[in-house]
């Protein structure tokens, strides 16, 4: 009896063991860097001479009005990287505007199509503010989008300047690069963190 017990023992303790070893490598990071560190990398390097573009007054950092210039343009960096980095970005993109947008199911958009897709877009972005639904926006409802706009800039322009001295460094730039490049590629710890929320 008491020899049973300690194979059990010894059994339980090798399970456990290979159990263990089993959930280390699940949480255990992937080899070499995720494609959403080679895109965060890439962009980094690239960073320098896209900050030194929008610095006007040269003094080494945004203010805010630069800083507005600047993120339209990182964004589309970034979004052109992530491409380049994960192909099937575009791919899942383009299948995405196909199903939508592709009457007469050919596998491409021919101009009519495209000239569908672009209205749509555009009717999106301006429905919150086309208060007359004429599907246009007159003056004071481009003025209120604008505002709208500057307003989420400036709210940026808040978070990533840290030490809020009014102007935003390269170091505080490369801190906030996930939120400031709106990263379709996420990292594996906000993936996990996703998971764990959706459980």
């Amino acid at each position: 009896m008491q020899e049973a017990r300690h194979r059990l023992s010894v059994c339980a303790f090798l399970l456990a063991g290979l159990g263990g070893l089993s959930l280390l490598a699940q949480d255990a990071p992937p080899s070499g860097p995720t494609p959403h560190q080679k895109a965060i990398d890439k962009i980094t390097k690239a960073l320098p001479a896209f900050i030194k573009e929008a610095d006007v007054d040269e003094n080494g950092s945004l203010d805010k009005q630069e800083f507005s210039a600047f993120v339209p343009v990182l964004r589309k960096l970034a979004d052109a990287i992530q491409k380049e980095v994960e192909p099937a970005l575009e791919k899942k993109e383009l299948d995405r505007q196909l199903k939508k947008y592709d009457k007469d199911g050919d596998g491409k958009l021919d101009d009519a199509e495209q000239k569908a897709m672009e209205e749509d877009q555009k009717q999106r972005e301006i429905r919150k503010f086309d208060w007359d639904h004429d599907g246009k926006l007159g003056d004071n409802e481009k003025k209120a989008l604008e505002l709208a706009e500057e307003g989420k800039l400036a709210q940026l322009f808040l978070k990533v300047d840290t030490d809020g001295d009014g102007k935003v460094s390269k170091d505080e730039i490369v801190a906030s690069l996930d939120a400031l490049c709106q990263m379709k590629l996420k990292s594996p710890k906000a993936s996990k963190s996703q998971q764990q929320n959706q459980q």
